[in-house]
């Protein structure tokens, strides 16, 4: 029996009510809060715009996690008492492709919504063009097509599987045998997954400020000049800008846990559950962020909680 399956079932019923108290707390936080966007763009036609298909993409990835990935979780952590995964590979293989498909569906829809700033305030005259209606459902639908089939081949594939983790009480990733190619295979996905998207994601936000920062010293030194940058649209940049350093402030921890963790270093079980609490925890952050940086999302929530 290994050292992570020996803490997790000696957990006290005090470790596990908390654990299972937060799990709870944060998946209503962020259904409740994603089905506040939805209605508020659905409520509201000024916010129907093709930036918005994008958080409205953001928000169902975001109602989707809690409702797939933390249920398991939280039985399993309740239910688990012997060394002995009993519930069948099926289901473990099913919260697997569901997490890994939409963590990067959530990714791939951030760097997608940096894209979209970029064209608006760097290259103006092709927004209309680039980010059609049609063009951005497209985007969206190509972009989950993809996440799925990525996840799919990963836990289906020939050199991992699905195999539950008692360390953050999650089916994730295992290989099925120790070798060179499997290694390389592992970085070359690791590049394409997190190193690209997320390099030309960091390429559009430095040219957007640059962008910003250029028209704020051309209105300073001529106000009468015509204002050719909308104080709107540097709103909603900043928003989704925020969106982002949200995403990071959640996901590092995880990460940084999930690399001691692959190296068999042993943590504390409260340590280790940073890895599904910090991912379902940026499912709920969002329609906060909204809430705070954005006027007329924040005017349509309250009309909305009033029934108005």
């Amino acid at each position: 029996m290994t050292k992570s399956w020996t803490v997790f079932i000696n957990l006290s019923p005090v470790e596990i009510a908390i654990e299972t108290c937060v799990y709870v707390l944060i998946g209503l936080t962020a259904v409740s809060g994603n089905l506040l966007v939805i209605i508020s763009v659905y409520r509201n036609h000024s916010l129907r715009n093709t930036t918005n298909y994008l958080a409205l993409s953001l928000a169902i990835t975001d109602i989707l996690s809690p409702l797939t990935i933390l249920p398991l979780s939280v039985y399993w952590l309740i239910d688990i008492k012997t060394p002995h995964f009993t519930y069948g590979q099926a289901i473990c293989d099913f919260q697997a492709i569901w997490f890994f498909s939409l963590v990067n569906a959530s990714g791939y829809t951030i760097t997608l919504m940096a894209y979209n700033r970029f064209v608006c305030v760097c290259k103006t005259d092709k927004y209309k063009q680039i980010f059609t209606k049609k063009k951005t459902i497209n985007m969206i639908a190509g972009l989950w097509m993809l996440c799925f089939i990525i996840a799919i081949l990963l836990v289906k594939g020939e050199m991992s599987y699905a195999k539950f983790n008692p360390a953050i009480t999650m089916c994730t990733l295992s290989q099925k045998r120790k070798s060179d190619l499997n290694k390389i295979a592992g970085n070359t996905l690791l590049v394409l997954d997190i190193a690209v998207p997320y390099s030309f994601t960091a390429y559009c936000y430095g040219k957007i400020l640059k962008k910003i920062h250029h028209h704020k010293r051309s209105v300073a030194q001529a106000p009468s000049n015509i204002n050719t940058l909308g104080a709107k649209e540097i709103k909603i940049t900043w928003t989704l800008f925020a969106v982002l350093l949200g995403y990071i402030a959640l996901w590092s921890p995880v990460a940084v846990t999930a690399i001691i963790l692959s190296h068999n270093k042993g943590l504390p079980h409260l340590i280790s559950s940073i890895i599904p609490m910090a991912a379902a925890a940026s499912s709920a952050i969002n329609p906060v962020i909204y809430a705070l940086m954005s006027p007329e999302f924040r005017k349509t929530y309250i009309k909305t909680l009033k029934c108005r």
